[in-house]
């Protein structure tokens, strides 16, 4: 016999007879004041079976079930719930780290301990309710008059809070979390803390996995392996710029990282929780190799893009000749047959690339081109873009067009997203296209119709830190092209461009720049380096230079001649206002500085550089260009000290002066395309300072293979392209 009515049950769960962890459900003994229905539960009126799904439900729990109840034909009459609510216990260990959270300005842990001993676990209660519950302890006034205002503000999701900063995450990821899961927040946490890494911005395996050992989740729960899994193949990706790689090379890192734990698995065992990864579409498997479903379509995509799109068009020559000459006669410059048939090539051409290092008149080139299909299209039909905020501003101002970064142009709000509506413009011209990962390439291809697509580049630079080398992928392709190697008339007395030029042959010989020029040579050991360095930096200060036109160009962070070092040295030596501290971070006003992540509320991206204006007690104010952005400290992780950087940080940016220092102690890291790409950052001058011999010997050193599949997809049969045949 059944009754559909739907009812509340509210108790305690007295014994948790049975759950199923993968689907939730569970038989409890629920403890009641007074039963719902005493005519069906005649034997026990204060205890109640309840049967549903529940995420992780324990012991002496408070609960509040909604559902009806039913008859079983062996069990009898059962409370069977549909949604539930849990009151979860607070602990005042919890409430101290809620209170002294970024989200309660002012309140430290001291004073939060002080509050919450003086009030207990009601303390939050207490406080908006009656303020002067405050007068007496031994706080800040402010704090006295400012916090029950802001818990008032904080009131929604309160619990859930106290909850999750207790298990270790930051203000900005439990704002994320209830924006992704709202009331569910903390029980989605409870059923799998390592999906956070997935769903919060910030999460890594690292920190999930932290959590999950404060919420006693067994190191070989297989949760934690299949996350492993992901975290081990994003190092592998990430740091080597693979998108995809061997499953034995997986196998292997991940038994490697699990031996750290003291955990020894056989092959078959780690095979089957591949498997369990493969089959919950985690990890795919392409041409023998695993990659991110994300990369499979976005190689396929382009591929198939880019075969449809590359085809030769019709011109009429007499028209494109007659163009590039009043061009030329406009700019008053001559150009080389090479640009010229670089201009011809791209206005005949769907797609075309143009590859060539400094000096060779890329962006001549770009400035032509513009010009030349203006006399087709309106300027507004054309769009020139860049990977970076630097690299969009430079060409900017070399070419007289506007530019702007992809993230810009694509009206992008967060890292991973669905498209755009198509954008408008019929020609896109992309500059600095070395720079340029395989989503991000993907990502601006579906946004794209019927458009002509001209590719720009230097094929000699680093490629993309993300995953991916599309440049270098395309290049291997049969895509038509134009290779520059003639250097232009105005940059053959450059010796720096000479010393690119031999980078790019393999073939350095320093002895060839003994005569003062825009190159300098000094030759030095470590243990004098910050002297050197200080000297170096006031001559060209001397010279007329600011120090913002001065860039160090290092390619390791830590260590004596570190990134972080040198940047320290140069403030505390250069920047002679006084040092403020937040967040125990060391700034003054005046600093050079540089974006770490894409802020897309305030249109600030990666690699962006600024200036201090002003620095308070809660917060400092940077200058970019024409905007200013304020940092809370909680923000100061997306800040660095920008007059040291590293070369992926430089690339696509061009500095007056670079001092590029190459020492034993960073040998590991240098490679052909790091120094040359460090050197081609320099626009007047560049000092190459340290152990030069290093210098030379980099330049037969290539860089490390990437494992893509994107040339391989553009060069088969075009039948075989569809997205579906690699799913």
């Amino acid at each position: 016999m059944e009754n559909a009515e739907k009812k509340t049950l509210d108790g305690v769960i007295k014994n948790v007879t049975f759950h199923n962890e993968e689907t939730g459900f569970s038989v409890l003994k629920i403890e009641t004041a007074e039963a719902i229905n005493p005519s069906l539960f005649s034997m026990d009126t204060s205890v109640i079976t309840a049967t549903g799904s529940m995420i992780g439900p324990q012991k002496g729990e408070h609960v509040q079930l909604t559902g009806t109840i039913e008859s079983h034909p062996k069990f009898g009459p059962q409370f069977q719930f549909k949604t539930y609510i849990k009151d979860r216990p607070v602990t005042i260990e919890g409430l101290i780290d809620y209170l002294a959270s970024d989200l309660f300005k002012g309140v430290g842990e001291v004073t939060a301990r002080v509050i919450m001993e003086a009030l207990g676990d009601q303390a939050l209660r207490l406080i908006r309710e009656d303020s002067s519950v405050l007068t007496p302890l031994k706080i800040p006034q402010k704090v006295k008059d400012t916090l029950p205002e802001m818990l008032a503000t904080h009131v929604q999701f309160e619990h859930i809070r106290v909850q999750l900063f207790k298990v270790g995450l930051t203000v900005k990821m439990v704002k994320s979390l209830i924006q992704v899961y709202g009331t569910d927040a903390y029980e989605q946490v409870l059923k799998n803390p390592y999906r956070l890494i997935q769903d919060v911005r910030g999460v890594g395996f690292e920190r999930a996995d932290l959590m999950a050992q404060k919420m006693g989740v067994d190191k070989e729960d297989s949760r934690r392996i299949v996350a492993l899994f992901m975290h081990v193949f994003e190092q592998l990706t990430f740091r080597r710029g693979h998108t995809h790689i061997t499953p034995d090379t997986l196998l292997e890192k991940i038994a490697e990282r699990l031996r750290q734990d003291e955990l020894f698995y056989e092959k078959d065992t780690l095979d089957n929780h591949l498997h369990t990864v493969i089959q919950e579409g985690q990890l795919i498997e392409d041409a023998s190799l695993l990659t991110r479903p994300l990369y499979l379509e976005a190689e396929t995509y382009v591929a198939k893009k880019l075969k449809d799109l590359s085809r030769e068009l019709e011109i009429d020559e007499a028209t494109v000749d007659a163009a590039i000459d009043a061009y030329q006669s406009t700019q008053n410059i001559a150009l080389t047959h090479e640009q010229i048939g670089a201009i011809k090539g791209a206005v005949g051409h769907q797609v075309y690339m143009i590859s060539g290092g400094p000096g060779t008149g890329k962006t001549t080139i770009i400035k032509g081109l513009i010009d030349v299909l203006s006399q087709t299209y309106e300027k507004t039909d054309i769009a020139l873009i860049a990977p970076t905020g630097k690299a969009a501003k430079r060409v900017e101002e070399a070419t007289g067009f506007s530019a702007a970064t992809f993230h810009r142009f694509l009206k992008i709000r967060q890292d991973m997203f669905t498209p755009p509506e198509p954008v408008s413009q019929k020609v896109i011209i992309i500059d600095e296209i070395s720079m340029v990962d395989t989503v991000l390439f993907f990502t601006l291809l579906k946004a794209l119709k019927d458009v002509r697509l001209i590719i720009v580049g230097d094929d000699a630079q680093l490629p993309s830190v993300s995953p991916g080398q599309v440049f270098k992928d395309l290049l291997a392709t049969e895509l038509p092209r134009t290779k520059l190697t003639m250097i232009h008339r105005q940059a053959a007395g450059s010796k720096i461009i000479q010393l690119a030029q031999m980078i790019r042959q393999e073939d350095v010989d320093l002895t060839a720049f003994k005569e003062p020029s825009d190159l300098v040579l000094k030759p030095l050991q470590e243990t004098t380096f910050f002297d050197r360095l200080t000297r170096m930096i006031q001559y060209y200060l001397d010279d007329g230079y600011s120090i913002y036109d001065v860039s160090v160009i290092i390619p390791v962070y830590a260590g004596k001649i570190g990134i972080d070092t040198v940047n320290a040295y140069i403030q505390n030596t250069f920047n002679d206002h006084p040092v403020k501290t937040l967040a125990n971070k060391r700034f003054k006003v005046g600093d050079k500085v540089h974006q770490l992540v894409n802020d897309y509320d305030h249109d600030v991206m990666n690699g962006d550089q600024g200036i201090i204006q002003s620095i308070a007690s809660d917060h400092l104010t940077v200058a970019f260009d024409d905007k200013r952005v304020s940092y809370e400290p909680s923000k100061l992780d997306e800040l660095r000290l920008a007059y040291a950087m590293s070369v992926h940080k430089s690339q696509g940016s061009g500095y007056p002066v670079v001092i590029l220092p190459i020492f034993k102690s960073f040998r590991h890291m240098l490679t052909k395309p790091l120094i040359y790409t460090a050197l081609t950052r320099a626009i007047n001058a560049c000092v190459i300072t340290g152990d030069l011999s290093l210098f030379a010997q980099a330049a037969t050193i290539d860089h490390a293979a990437r494992n893509t599949l994107l040339a391989a997809k553009i060069n088969e049969d075009a039948k075989t392209l569809s997205p579906y045949d690699f799913l």
